[in-house]
């Protein structure tokens, strides 16, 4: 599967009236680490949400798959990185890290094996991204990294507007409610539907129960891949699936679009990351992610 088609399926099934404050730093690399891998922390520092509110979009589903899938569409975009060389193919590595890390909240994993997992897709993450900005040199990485960075921010943003709409309007959510009771009438008899319904009820517990939201992640580490995939190998047990490897897409022939090195020719295309419409429900979450 490619990482635009996973962005897509991503976007489609997990689903400003206060503005969240972002911390202003000089390198946006660790900004835009933490606005994708742990938004919960990005919302958790916000002085204009309520504390109430903070804890309700930290526990939510929506909040990580819709930063996963704009961090995976960003490196396909500002944080795309041209490259010949298998080794330096950066941005297929970036992306095969955060498929690992979200295959990773959704997995039945011992409490150590699960924090350890994720904390070395993060560090992949963070350190291929580092790469790139090593690549670029300082002045495209400011450029690119800083348009990565306004986008997952305006991600992060929609969620929280997602949120207040619904706690905003909750006669809008009765009447969507009433309309979901009616279709399941119609459905009560088909045994196929109820299977599928009650499938989805258990996939939506185990996901609240799954989000790295109370998870100590600790600080970013740079890990060079052969690292990575030899921590991860690491993690492997007896009956439980293992760590997929970050060169996933590789493996699998995803065309990063190997032509030529941007420390050459300067990416140009500086359009934000662009999610399929989706709505704030997570009922369907899992179930793609499984067939992912």
């Amino acid at each position: 599967m490619h990482a635009r088609q996973l962005v897509t399926i991503l976007g489609i099934c997990l689903s400003q009236a206060h503005a969240i404050s972002i911390p202003t730093v000089s390198d946006p690399l660790e900004p835009i680490v933490r606005l994708v891998t742990a938004p919960h922390e990005v919302l958790g520092a916000s002085p204009e949400l309520k504390e109430t509110e903070k804890t309700a979009i930290q526990q939510s589903p929506y909040l990580y798959s819709h930063q996963i899938a704009a961090g995976l569409a960003e490196t396909t975009d500002s944080l795309h990185y041209l490259s010949s060389e298998p080794q330096t193919a950066f941005s297929s590595l970036m992306a095969g890290s955060l498929l690992g890390y979200y295959r990773t909240i959704m997995q039945d994993l011992p409490k150590e094996t699960k924090e350890s997992r994720l904390q070395i897709y993060r560090n992949s993450f963070y350190s291929r991204t580092r790469d790139v900005a090593n690549h670029m040199g300082p002045e495209l990485w400011n450029t690119h990294a800083t348009l990565a960075k306004k986008s997952l921010e305006n991600g992060l943003q929609d969620v929280v507007l997602e949120f207040q709409k619904s706690q905003m309007a909750p006669a809008g959510d009765e009447k969507i409610l009433k309309r979901i009771e009616i279709l399941a009438q119609k459905f009560k008899d088909n045994k196929k539907h109820q299977e599928i319904m009650e499938e989805i009820s258990k996939a939506v517990a185990h996901m609240k129960t799954h989000l790295p939201y109370n998870v100590d992640l600790g600080e970013m580490k740079y890990l060079s891949t052969e690292e990575v995939e030899s921590a991860l190998k690491g993690t492997n047990i007896g009956g439980h699936p293992d760590a997929i490897p970050v060169n996933y897409f590789l493996v699998h022939h995803e065309p990063a679009t190997h032509q030529i090195s941007p420390a050459k020719t300067p990416i140009t295309n500086s359009r934000q990351a662009q999610l399929p419409p989706s709505q704030p429900k997570v009922a369907t979450a899992p179930a793609a992610a499984a067939a992912a």
